[in-house]
């Protein structure tokens, strides 16, 4: 069965492509800002980010997810839509005004542990919130309409400029000044989606129901907010509130900052593209959804368990060579990270929500959430204060196992969809055999090269043995054409007959 529309495969290969290329920018970033400002300041940035989040989160509304829902959807841009989204966004500023004069009371008594003289750089820090509440907004208006090639061109941008101005002043780099960096690329973002999405918000308008829109997106609002305890700013701002030095926050952020990359390297495509298929298709064939699930679902799993597998073997070298060896610390964090991502990957994990989404079971979406919050949250009040770092990577893992194993129960039961567990431990199984065989090249004591021998090793062993395992289905090559025609030749050899 042919799972793709006109545009949808070739949406997702720019999408893929720009936001590939941006979070490895993103990640360069990262690195010279944790190498310039030290394991101390980069810590009490990473404390200033997930405050910065926080605003961020409080103020969303679910706006994004509402746009992808309806947008693909409504035929077409129109004088409606116009007015949706252009009530969709003055509530997105209004929310966040009234987030940040909650913020100017509440702040000074917290002891989030940012160090120096915050509040005199308070102005960036709302500066910085407010664009990264906007961008994603006028983002999504691009993405839901499978434009995602200029989406990806503006955030390359963006993010290209940031590291430019970073590695120029790396020599001098100072929390407020990194904050003002990060200002500056927002906001060359967020002008560039405002330009290429105009038609989406300006022009002609008249009055449609904005009500059952804003009540969908209000709704997945809160699984948003459930979200960010479940993630890697949640994470850090326990650490920051739970521990009375900063350099925990900072292992385990550079620690979360290589699995992230390793994550998103190869599935970002898919983001936002996903749920605007997928909700295509739920009001015309749900045959077509159900297949499309376990195409996305396979493929993901085939691109991000291996390198998953192979960066618990090349952790120490990895660290070594990108952040230094002040970093050494985070090695245990980050393999601790990456075992219950694996082992997440088994009930599928975005995915999960998308399907659910797209069939307007946001209320199950946000029960799953506040489950799994409850249980991470308790576990970072009670393991933090005693393990630092490792105690927030059980307690983070945990709640995000948890919330993967009940939204795959939760598909299984409303959509009648196959829980891919068999591809699951074939590609898991002959990544961790791979991982054993690079395991044993010799230490060269050049770090860089004995990397490199253990990428070789892994990546060919690994394409070697999936060939005898095949756990991708005819389907799923059918995609993989559909997007991208040459890459569907080789991996045939992995499709079972």
């Amino acid at each position: 069965m042919v799972v793709d529309k006109p545009g949808i495969s070739r949406s997702v290969v720019w999408n893929h492509l720009g936001k590939v290329s941006e979070y490895a920018i993103f990640f360069a970033s990262t690195v010279v800002i944790a190498r310039g400002l030290g394991v101390g300041g980069n810590g009490q940035l990473a404390g200033i980010l997930s405050l910065v989040q926080l605003f961020v989160v409080l103020s969303a509304a679910g706006m994004e997810v509402s746009l992808n829902k309806y947008l693909p959807q409504d035929g077409g841009v129109n004088p409606g839509t116009r007015y949706l989204v252009a009530r969709l966004l003055l509530l997105r500023l209004g929310l966040y005004i009234v987030v940040c004069a909650a913020a100017v009371l509440v702040l000074p008594r917290t002891f989030l542990r940012i160090g120096g003289d915050w509040p005199g750089f308070m102005y960036l820090i709302f500066a910085l919130g407010f664009l990264r509440s906007a961008a994603p907004a006028l983002g999504m208006l691009l993405v839901a309409r499978f434009r995602t090639g200029h989406s990806a061109l503006i955030g390359v941008t963006a993010r290209g400029t940031e590291l430019l101005i970073l590695i120029w002043l790396m020599d001098s780099l100072s929390i407020p000044l990194v904050l003002g960096i990060l200002v500056a690329g927002t906001a060359i973002q967020v002008a560039g989606y405002a330009v290429a999405s105009r038609a989406e918000w300006a022009g002609p308008s008249h009055r449609i129901p904005v009500l059952p829109v804003v009540a969908f997106g209000a709704i997945f609002w809160l699984n948003t907010v459930l979200d960010y305890f479940l993630g890697r700013q949640g994470d850090v701002m326990f650490l920051s509130l739970l521990r009375p030095e900063s350099t925990s926050a900072s292992l385990y952020d550079v620690a979360y900052s290589i699995v992230q990359i390793g994550l998103m390297v190869l599935t970002v495509g898919f983001g936002g593209v996903s749920l605007a298929a997928l909700s295509r298709y739920a009001v015309s064939d749900r045959a077509r959804m159900n297949v499309l699930y376990g195409v996305v679902v396979r493929i993901t799993s085939l691109v991000t368990i291996p390198v998953l597998c192979f960066l618990l073997v090349c952790s120490p070298d990895l660290l070594h060579i990108v952040y230094s060896s002040k970093y050494a610390a985070a090695v245990d964090v980050l393999r601790i990270i990456v075992c219950m991502r694996i082992l997440s990957r088994l009930f599928a994990t975005g995915e999960n929500a998308d399907y659910l989404l797209a069939l307007g079971r946001v209320w199950t979406v946000v029960g799953i959430g506040v489950v799994a919050a409850c249980v991470a949250v308790s576990l970072h009040l009670l393991l933090i204060p005693r393990w630092g770092a490792i105690g927030a990577a059980w307690a983070g893992g945990t709640g995000v196992l948890l919330a993967n194993a009940l939204g795959g129960i939760a598909v299984v039961r409303l959509g009648g969809v196959i829980l891919q567990w068999r591809a699951w431990i074939r590609i898991t199984a002959t990544a961790i055999v791979a991982a054993l065989l690079s395991s044993l090249v010799p230490d060269t004591g050049a770090a860089l090269v004995h990397l490199g021998l253990e990428a070789v090793v892994f990546f060919v062993s690994f394409a070697f043995l999936l060939s005898l395992m095949r756990p991708l289905h005819s389907e799923d090559l059918d995609a993989l054409r559909a997007a991208v025609g040459r890459l569907a030749r080789p991996m045939q050899f992995y499709v079972k007959s």
